[in-house]
């Protein structure tokens, strides 16, 4: 072509009027005057298009193309690229400058030693305020490769790192050029898109060189991509790099690029995630980050957006619960229940278990494909299980944390989708991997229900932080079951809550206790809510007045600890040979049928499996007060006293052996007070909830009692975090832990000094009964010299008459 221009300067325009006429001011000028400017209007709606125009109209080596609608920089770009006739192709932005002589110094170079790549250094203007640190960072990211470099320049690029994928610094020969921009796809691309055209660019290019000459002055503040406050149509936008991951894909597979190029793109990929992601949580309005949520869900998938926020945040979950949860809550319609997927971490060595195996076969016998999920393989003392139930083992939960969730989010995004789920029956209520499960699971299209086998404000006892804002992550859930119509009362303030008891076993005549032995029975997982030292220390109070007495301990701790602290706990009582520590059994009947005495000593309970079982056994119960509990409500066969007063726990389980007539008439009183809950109907309660999902539901709340416990929870976190800060914790969560390690000993010390304790008023008691019977003897010997007194005395006057 004999009028070839040596350069082709590319200008995509879109709505920069106050901009646009210095940067053409700065391309017309150029000392080197062989120069085309092609100009893309990509359908700008602000006088931009007007003033190209009129720019052109003055100079004929600027051209205009108007597109018919606003397609994005990306496609802009391409059209110009296409249209290009310059021997090299470079670009500017039409809110930036190029230095006069840019265009000249850049013909000079490639006339002297042509590259496919040449980059230049850049001048940059800061428009807004930033730290030294911030401007040293932006310009070490922009200064060139000061060598030169032939081979993968790709790999260089984003692998190596020798350079950025910044376009516009950066001159091109047009053959290389327009072959790269050739595979470009025509997609809406306003952010990101240097990086998704220097990717062909690079690939396609093998030489590169990188000169020190400030050419290009960069105008940083006043785009959209450093805009520290987005509301939602400009996060969209920021949003279009996601286009770039599967166009790059796509890419990968038309062209059968090796591993080496395809790890490029997937580090290009982890990139962009991690950077679209700090855009929601830091940058996107508060208000429209919901939007923006379920926007990224779309994009990116459920598993990817979850494990990346888990990565990132997961120490931030209550800032993180801000961008995800609203207060007013919209109930949806949700699938048709037909294939379940049931969540527990195991199914041994506790009530919830125990429950979860008679659901089980419940769920099943109602006609529903049902898949269980537990964290922990199969073991031999398992509750029992439907025997054709597929189990998935999953990643375990204590494992995935932090940046470790994806594996666990990957598996479960794979097991729903191979086994075509559509409800999570999530039984783990309190687990540390709740929000995030929560999320993905939603994330991917379930049906989510949480049973609440826990009472409402159970673990605000071990971690007020977390308990703070737990509720709000239960407003993700789409339907609660709960065990007590107290917990109903809580938690139907974020979510349609159900109440249904637990399944109770009948337990037949020949099973039950004669309430005849002294024995008494505690049932538990050893753990500190369960109080099993309380019970040891209840139990020496009893076996000092009753002798005869014995205690049968049923039941294991997660660790050997446990029941090496509670057998040396009971030799320094003296109880070790009257205590049976029978550890975890499967059949605990035969323990509940030779004793009298049911004790329980519990912090907190939701319904409490083994009172269930004790009095369907006709037990008499002696506990801690625990007043929310459906058990316990018509007070029928239940001792209860003050949470922690093992004193009054041993008198009650005292009165109870000695008198024979109360104990057999409070045991009988117990079997009868089941009566209700063996009348209540679980699985057509089940099928109701089942059914609801397909359908509209009123779910209407009393918004002064929502306000006044999101209030509450959120000055109870404020304060949690205030004592943080003051006393230097700023790793909360591992503070904790080294607190409930330390706990044991601590736990140990505080029941020696109560049994010390016990034992001094005990002694005093002793002291004071020997008193009385030292006074009685008296009395007695005094009554005997004052008869004898008497009798001589009588014997006179009857001398007399």
């Amino acid at each position: 072509m004999e009028n070839k221009p040596k350069i082709s300067i590319i200008v995509p325009v879109y709505n920069v009027s106050r901009y646009i006429e210095k940067c053409l001011d700065s391309l017309v000028n150029q000392t080197l005057k062989d120069i085309e400017i092609i100009c893309i209007d990509d359908c700008s709606c602000d006088g931009s298009s007007q003033i190209i125009d009129f720019y052109a109209e003055k100079d004929n080596r600027i051209r205009v193309i108007h597109l018919e609608k606003n397609s994005g920089t990306s496609y802009a770009r391409k059209i110009g690229v296409a249209q290009a006739n310059g021997t090299y192709i470079m670009f500017c932005d039409a809110d930036d400058l190029f230095a006069l002589d840019a265009c000249q110094r850049i013909w000079e170079e490639m006339s002297q030693n042509p590259v496919d790549i040449l980059q230049f250094d850049t001048e940059v203007v800061f428009h807004k305020n930033y730290s030294n640190q911030e401007k040293k960072a932006l310009k070490d990211v922009l200064k060139p490769y000061n060598k030169s470099y032939s081979g993968d320049l790709c790999k260089a690029c984003f692998k190596e790192e020798k350079w950025k994928f910044t376009l516009w610094n950066k001159a091109y020969d047009s053959i290389v050029c327009k072959k790269a921009y050739s595979e470009l796809k025509d997609t809406y691309i306003v952010v990101s898109e240097d990086l998704y055209a220097f990717f062909y660019i690079s690939l396609y290019a093998t030489t590169y060189r990188g000169i020190k000459d400030k050419l290009y002055i960069y105008n940083f503040g006043i785009g959209i991509t450093d805009n520290n406050r987005i509301n939602f149509n400009q996060f969209k936008k920021h949003c279009t790099k996601l286009e770039v991951l599967s166009a790059l894909s796509e890419f990968a597979d038309k062209k059968s690029l090796d591993e080496s190029h395809r790890e490029i793109i997937r580090i290009i990929k982890n990139n962009i995630i991690e950077d679209i992601i700090y855009q929601w949580y830091n940058c996107l309005s508060l208000s429209e980050a919901r939007l923006g949520y379920e926007l990224l869900i779309e994009k990116l998938g459920a598993s990817a957006v979850v494990s990346e926020l888990a990565k990132k945040y997961w120490d931030n979950s209550e800032e993180l619960l801000d961008r995800l949860v609203k207060r007013d809550r919209e109930i949806l319609i949700g699938k048709k229940v037909k294939n379940i997927g049931v969540y527990y971490h195991r199914m041994r060595n506790g009530g919830v278990e125990k429950v979860l195996s008679k659901l089980l076969f419940m769920w099943i016998d109602m006609g529903y494909q049902v898949i269980l999920f537990t964290d922990e393989k199969e073991t031999d003392d398992d509750y029992e299980v439907p025997e054709n139930i597929v189990r998935i083992v999953l990643p375990k939960f204590s494992d995935c944390q932090k940046e470790k969730y994806k594996k666990r989010a990957r598996f479960w995004e794979k097991m729903i989708r191979k086994y075509e789920l559509d409800t999570i029956l999530y039984h783990s209520c309190t687990c540390m991997t709740l929000l995030w499960d929560v999320c993905l699971i939603k994330g991917l299209k379930c049906n989510l229900l949480v049973e609440t086998h826990s009472m409402f404000c159970g673990s605000m006892w071990y971690d007020a932080h977390f308990s703070s804002y737990l509720p709000r992550i239960y407003r993700m859930v789409d339907r609660i079951v709960a065990l007590s119509q107290v917990d109903v009362g809580f938690w139907k303030n974020y979510a349609p809550t159900y109440y249904i008891p637990n399944p109770i076993d009948v337990i037949p005549e020949e099973n039950m206790s004669d309430c005849t032995s002294n024995n008494i029975v505690w049932v538990g997982r050893l753990s500190e809510e369960k109080n099993p030292y309380d019970m040891l220390e209840a139990f020496a109070i009893v076996y000092k007045s009753i002798p005869t007495a014995t205690l049968t301990m049923i039941g294991d701790g997660d660790t050997p600890d446990w029941m090496n602290g509670l057998q040396e706990r009971a030799r320094k009582l003296g109880i070790e040979q009257v205590v049976d520590f029978c550890g975890y059994e499967l059949e605990t009947s035969p323990y509940y049928k030779k004793a009298s005495v049911f004790a329980m000593t519990s912090l907190c309970e939701s319904f409490s499996m083994v009172l269930a079982e004790s009095k369907g056994h006709g037990l008499p119960t002696v506990m801690y007060e625990l007043p929310n509990l459906e058990l316990v409500r018509d007070n029928k066969g239940i001792i209860s006293v003050p949470q922690g007063d093992v004193l009054a726990l041993a008198n009650g389980i005292i009165e109870l052996l000695k008198d024979d007539k109360k104990r057999k008439y409070m045991g009988k009183e117990a079997r009868i007070s089941l009566n209700h809950f063996l009348e209540f109907n679980i699985s057509d309660a089940w099928k109701e909830i089942f059914d609801s999902f397909e359908r509209n539901i009123n779910y209407d709340v009393d918004k002064n009692n929502v306000l006044i416990l999101d209030m509450l929870f959120e000055n109870v976190l404020r304060g949690v975090k205030r004592i943080e800060e003051r006393s230097g914790d700023c790793a909360y969560g591992n503070a904790r832990y080294e607190e409930v390690l330390n706990r044991h000993e601590e736990v140990l010390n505080r029941h020696e000094e109560v049994v010390n304790r016990h034992e001094a008023s005990i002694n005093h008691q002793w002291e004071i009964q020997k008193w009385h019977e030292e006074r009685i003897q008296k009395l007695e010997k005094e009554r005997s010299i004052f008869t004898r007194i008497k009798s001589k005395f009588l014997r006179i006057l009857k001398d007399r008459k």
